[in-house]
């Protein structure tokens, strides 16, 4: 729709440049034609580039209304038309998948006892496709819930992965056991933000915190371009793991990862950093894209390669 739309405004932007200077009399249905001392260079033919800004311009301010928030600060230039969001705020190569398991109450200790099974010869047996990144159990929010995090070479990776895992006698006997431990389950595929490195913790022993945020639909971008800013301030003084937008799954859902030697310590981080010129606007430009959002303390699970 983009392209179509964009042509049609380009057509309009040409026809104006064209179109003789004119100018209306506050008198009803009565049109004056006033000669404008800078005719001749007005009425010339605007080229393929004047067009092309004059179309641009016209189609950011009719979507953003205002330049903060224009597709021009993120991806200069014709290509604008022709790239979806996800290519514009994406780091590229590999891809994530978060797996959620809603346990059944008291079947916990059974479930990870399976789960530390079967999940690092998966993870093995993958070889370069993907691999497990990390392995997690709720502490605070959503109880008996599991979330396990995979990273596969592009889907490419996880085409593969799921070819290969389906046709082996040890995954069939693994899902028949699950089943039976699980109230539901779901899976999100997501990318990593090209701003936000994906990551294991410098240190052993911390509690993890996975915020997951519900956008409004269309405010990708906007979201990007102010936890861009936004990041920046939380960095300095706590770990980010990573942080993620869905391709498939819940759409408009994106997940930040972060990584805390304690809860005491979150309360200081979160703290010091409204005192950072720049969180405050963050948080306020980004609030009002949210439809729903939710946090949940997690510990990792002994077998866990995120510690």
């Amino acid at each position: 729709m983009i392209p179509t739309r964009f042509t049609l405004i380009r057509t309009i932007c040409r026809q104006i440049t064209q179109s003789p200077t004119r100018t209306f009399t506050s008198t009803p249905r009565t049109r004056s034609v006033l000669p404008s001392s800078s005719s001749s260079s007005k009425n010339e033919p605007c080229d393929d580039a004047d067009a092309d800004q004059k179309a641009r311009t016209f189609l950011n301010r009719l979507i953003h209304g205002t330049k903060e928030m224009s597709l021009e600060e993120i991806l200069p230039g014709p290509a604008m038309a022709n790239t979806t969001h996800s290519k514009m705020v994406a780091s590229g190569g590999v891809i994530h998948k978060f797996e959620t398991h809603q346990i059944i109450p008291g079947a916990r200790e059974e479930y990870e006892d399976l789960v530390a099974h079967y999940y690092p010869i998966f993870s093995d047996q993958l070889g370069q496709d993907g691999s497990t990144f990390g392995n997690f159990c709720v502490q605070i929010g959503k109880l008996d819930t599991a979330v396990h995090l995979w990273e596969f070479k592009g889907y490419s990776g996880l085409s593969s992965a799921r070819k290969f895992l389906r046709a082996q006698t040890e995954w069939k006997e693994f899902q028949r056991k699950l089943g039976k431990m699980l109230r539901s389950r779901s899976s999100d595929i997501c990318l990593p933000f090209a701003f936000w490195p994906v990551k294991s913790p410098s240190f052993k022993g911390g509690v993890f915190e996975l915020r997951k945020y519900q956008l409004k639909p269309g405010r990708l971008l906007e979201w990007e371009q102010n936890w861009r800013r936004g990041f920046e301030c939380r960095r300095q003084f706590c770990e980010p793991v990573g942080g993620w937008f869905t391709q498939l799954g819940g759409l408009h859902t994106v997940y930040h990862l972060w990584v805390y030697p304690d809860l005491d310590k979150r309360k200081m981080s979160r703290e010091k950093a409204w005192h950072v010129k720049g969180w405050a606007e963050t948080v306020y430009n980004t609030v009002r894209l949210v439809n729903h959002m939710e946090t949940n303390i997690m510990e990792p699970m002994q077998f866990s390669k995120v510690q």
